[in-house]
């Protein structure tokens, strides 16, 4: 991997080096090997070491095991030998913080029946971009320890109450390999860390509720980072009684989210809150949905170009309304393709208000060879829609080379090739599949518009790594170059040095230091196998190409 160049300025040579160490050194962009230097090799995002790559083993005899990642092992000598460590646990007890004892943690009674529900969600400090996949979560009664034991890496810890007078808290913390890390979990009560918030919801001061009154569901929410500050109360609007939460005490401004619940038919606004110079919040507080009117019927029908109907496909209908809140409806289209749903009537343009409009995204089934559609469109009154109507999807096209019995580009039969991520999809899902390569190494498949990876991965007689590629369905045709084979042969072992069987050893390209990325992507894979009884097991990763030096001819003589 070439690092950029960096230049000293003119203020001295120490501002030049310090300048220096705070750049990211990113991956040279390529198309093939021969855009990379000697010994490295052309992924997805850059050229990288052919020497040198991530890995990680995935034990599946979880007994006293955890995943464990490995941020640069080389393979230069075609063996490698892998020690895992014990796993991390993150250990405590939850805490109350209260009035009477504001700086000192109090443990919560053992005799209460309150009960916590704990989760926590990890990703790795070795390979930037990898998550551990499966969260952990567990249900904890007040007085008692908490114990989890989790692969090394960078946790984020929820704590939820089942006392709904307690809001949620949130902790991160980093753990190493065989460390015990208590995260210290304090949940606040009294008044000098909650803010008890009251109050009332109206449509409007003149507009009263109907009969049948809606359910709400009310929450306060960090405006900084949209993270919960209280749990969500149930409401009954028009109740007598007001609605009662706490939630953290933050700066002057909180937000609070009012929606329904499953089945009432009214928006979901956002009102700001904003605290006086001492701090506090008014009482009772009166929160207005606005007169959003009455729900209307709404039916349309999603077709094909030549108007035959498409079943099955997911219909998702969001937009602002009158009042300014959000609404959002789903229906699955019928064999005749026709849905219904209901609606409340969105904003007309006034001297204050710009009209609002609903969009529409219509996504045919996976192995429908329809694309995704989406359409907008206003409501006042009872409508059916225009056809709403799906286009082809694309057809993705192109052939898989390779080494083959010793002769190099040659197309590879029975290839998998997959298709992984399209932000531009509204429906994520249905951009994931796959189709294997024919007898003369060509693939075609029918996905939807847009950006995809592909992902390579030759069969297991052909002994060749993986590769992966970026590309999009506005290429005519996709040529996929596997790199030649460097085999590696190692063992993985536990912290006691005996053998670990049946554990999954994945390798990746080597990610780039230093990314800026909160949540960087994860770096291509290039191989994966399993340990056998053993402990042992046989991988294949890219090899770099030799580089052949062209000879100039020497200068004729004067």
């Amino acid at each position: 991997m070439r690092a950029s160049l960096c230049r000293p300025l003119a203020l001295g040579l120490l501002t030049g080096l310090l300048a220096c160490a705070d750049q990211i050194t990113s991956p040279r962009l390529c198309e093939s090997n021969s855009d990379c230097d000697s010994g490295e090799i052309c992924f997805e995002d850059g050229c990288a070491s052919a020497l040198d790559f991530a890995v990680r083993v995935t034990p599946l005899n979880t007994s006293g095991l955890a995943i464990q990642d490995f941020n640069s092992v080389s393979v230069a000598m075609g063996n490698v030998d892998l020690n895992l460590k014990r796993p991390g646990t993150i250990a405590g007890s939850v805490f109350v913080k209260n009035d009477t004892s504001f700086d000192e943690y109090v443990a919560l009674d053992a005799d209460s029946s309150s009960w916590f529900v704990v989760h926590a969600r990890g990703r790795s400090s070795n390979i930037p971009g990898l998550a551990f996949e499966q969260p952990l979560s567990k249900i904890v009664k007040t007085g008692s320890s908490l114990s989890l034991t989790v692969p090394a890496g960078l946790w984020d810890i929820s704590v939820t109450p089942t006392d709904t007078r307690l809001p949620a808290v949130f902790s991160r913390t980093t753990v190493a390999p065989g460390q015990t890390v208590d995260p210290e979990i304090v949940l606040v009560t009294g008044t000098r860390g909650l803010l008890n918030l009251e109050g009332f919801v109206v449509k409007t001061p003149t507009v009263g509720w109907p009969t049948a009154a809606p359910t709400l569901r009310i929450q306060a929410i960090d405006p900084s980072n949209g993270t919960p500050l209280s749990q969500a109360v149930t409401y009954e609007a028009g109740a007598q009684e007001p609605f009662s939460l706490h939630a953290l005490k933050i700066d002057s401004l909180i937000l609070l989210r009012v929606g329904p619940d499953a089945t009432s038919l009214v928006p979901a606004p956002t009102k700001e809150l904003r605290s006086a110079d001492d701090g506090s919040f008014p009482s009772p507080l009166v929160l207005e949905l606005g007169d959003y009117g009455e729900p209307v019927d709404i039916k349309g029908r999603i077709t094909a170009a030549d108007g035959s109907p498409i079943e099955g496909a997911d219909v998702r209908i969001e937009g602002r309304v009158r009042g300014g809140g959000s609404f959002t409806a789903s229906a699955l289209s019928r064999a005749d393709g026709g849905f219904g749903v209901k609606l409340l009537p969105t904003q007309k343009a006034s001297d204050t208000e710009p009209a609002t409009r609903y969009t529409l995204t219509a996504s045919p089934p996976f192995a429908s060879p329809f694309a995704s559609t989406t359409v907008s469109f206003e409501v006042d009154l009872a409508a059916t829609l225009p056809p709403v109507i799906c286009g082809p999807k694309a057809l993705l096209t192109g052939t898989v080379l390779g080494t083959l019995d010793g002769k190099q580009r040659q197309p590879l039969p029975n290839v998998l090739v997959q298709f992984e991520g399209n932000p531009a999809s509204p429906n994520p899902g249905a951009s994931k599949g796959g189709v294997h390569t024919d007898r003369f190494g060509i693939f075609s498949a029918k996905v939807e518009p847009g950006a995809y990876r592909l992902i390579a991965k030759p069969a297991p007689e052909h002994h060749l790594p993986w590769l992966s590629k970026r590309v999009t369905t506005s290429e005519p045709f996709v040529e996929l170059h596997v790199s030649d084979p460097r085999e590696v042969l190692g063992k993985i072992r536990d912290w006691d040095g005996k053998p670990v069987t049946n554990a999954i050893v994945r390798f990746y390209r080597v990610p780039s230091r230093g990314s800026s990325e909160e949540s960087p992507p994860a770096p291509p894979t290039v191989y994966e196998t399993v340990t056998g009884s053993d402990g042992e097991f046989v991988a294949v990763v890219p090899k770099a190409p030799e580089k052949v030096e062209s000879e100039e001819p020497a200068p004729e003589p004067l």
